[in-house]
């Protein structure tokens, strides 16, 4: 086999056929072609990392995020006050983003967002 490296997700299919089976794909590729260069999905691989210490560090600041998302998610007229506190806090007015399971560090993208916001959040829950 004229195979030269190899590029996977870290799925169950790469490592293992099934419960009894002692090889995976990846090892029978190996054994096929003699010095494959493997490389695994780093980013599959950091957002296995990040979710595991989502799990043990404390999810306050993800329950935050969903919490203020959710506030705001389904009243337009906490939205539209939420951009009157936004231009009077001279922040950007940006919508509150919700983290989704199915993206890869979403959680990552919603922090920063959040802490941007935080002035005229401050002022809008407090009023």
């Amino acid at each position: 086999m004229d195979l030269t490296g190899v590029w996977f997700a870290g799925t169950d299919l790469m490592v293992k056929i099934s419960c009894r089976a002692p090889a995976t794909v990846l090892t029978r590729f190996q054994e096929a072609c003699l010095g494959l260069f493997v490389l695994k999905c780093y980013c599959h691989s950091l957002n296995l990392v990040a979710e595991h210490a989502n799990k043990v560090l404390s999810n306050q600041a993800e329950q935050v995020i969903q919490d203020v998302n959710n506030y705001f998610k389904m009243s337009p007229n906490r939205q539209k006050s939420l951009v009157e506190f936004q231009e009077f806090a001279s922040t950007e007015p940006n919508k509150i983003l919700k983290p989704c399971q199915t993206r890869w560090l979403s959680q990552h993208q919603c922090c920063p967002r959040v802490l941007k916001q935080r002035p005229a959040l401050l002022l809008f829950f407090t009023r």
